[in-house]
């Protein structure tokens, strides 16, 4: 039995079969007498096989994970977007160009706000390829520093190029162990390295970049707002997740550790306040 432990869960992209799935799925259409094509189908074919998961409550399928810190795009350059981020078609374009049989994969990285047995990842990916009905090729920790790659299908058919590839696609996922990170690997690239820290945000709907001087200060706002945000006291309904700040414009704050409260004032709804300074005076 696999009694190893993991915080991230790893999802790969195939992402020239769903590109080539997507061009049978036009050529059939064209047949059918449907003359309309996207400028761009391979772009159009990978934005399509991410948006389920970007948007899917991984909380609500069912299986025990204890809550999910943020969702992350990999890239076959190694850089990370959140999945909450949008993906604009410069960046993508780059890496669906040229024969799709030859493309290089995508990765989704799911943050566990702590660390579950294996054995629940490997729950959550068979939940999860059922949800979505399609199979799944995910990587799971398999002890020590051992990883396992596994293909999710049961109750569930591919189709096309996708089903002809799954196994080549597992062999792949088995051998592509740079791309198997870990939460601090992963958070660490996500954030930019060491020194400056960012997270990103939603207070009402709004999207907000914190900067922060230091990324452990980083990782305390992170922790905070997961405390904070379960107390339900706040005009966010997620936690705040780490991301590429200098990408876009930020707000530097004061971590909540660092940030001096009164004497027999709460901690939290102190520093909520200084927080909600920040953003109106932004």
């Amino acid at each position: 039995m696999n009694t190893a432990c993991d915080d991230v869960i790893r999802i790969r992209i195939d992402t020239g079969g769903v590109v080539l799935d997507f061009l049978d799925e036009l050529a059939r259409d064209a047949q059918a007498g449907e003359t309309r094509r996207p400028a761009n189908p391979a772009n159009r074919a990978v934005f399509r096989a991410l948006a389920p998961f970007r948007l899917v409550e991984y909380e609500a399928l069912g299986v025990p994970i204890g809550g999910v810190r943020g969702v992350y795009v990999g890239f076959p350059d190694g850089s990370i977007c959140s999945g909450d981020d949008e993906i604009c078609d410069q960046a993508m374009d780059p890496w669906v160009k040229g024969d799709p049989a030859a493309l290089k994969p995508l990765y989704i990285y799911v943050v566990l706000k702590d660390a579950v047995p294996a054995e629940i990842v490997d729950a959550l990916l068979a939940a999860l390829a059922l949800h979505l009905g399609q199979p799944l090729v995910g990587v799971v920790r398999s002890g020590g520093e051992g990883m396992l790659a596994g293909l999710y299908s049961k109750g569930v058919s591919g189709g096309g190029h996708v089903a002809a590839r799954q196994a080549e696609s597992l062999m792949a996922a088995a051998t592509e162990t740079g791309r198997h990170l870990g939460k601090a690997a992963l958070l660490e690239r996500v954030s930019g390295g060491a020194g400056h820290g960012w997270a990103r945000l939603v207070v009402n709907f709004d999207p907000f970049v914190m900067e922060f001087s230091t990324a452990h200060a980083r990782d305390d706002f992170i922790a905070w707002s997961e405390r904070w945000c379960d107390s339900g006291e706040t005009d966010f309904r997620r936690p705040a997740e780490a991301c590429d700040g200098p990408s876009g414009a930020t707000f530097p704050v004061i971590g909540p550790n660092e940030f001096g409260v009164p004497p027999g004032q709460d901690p939290g709804l102190v520093y909520w306040c200084y927080l909600k300074s920040v953003i109106d005076a932004g």
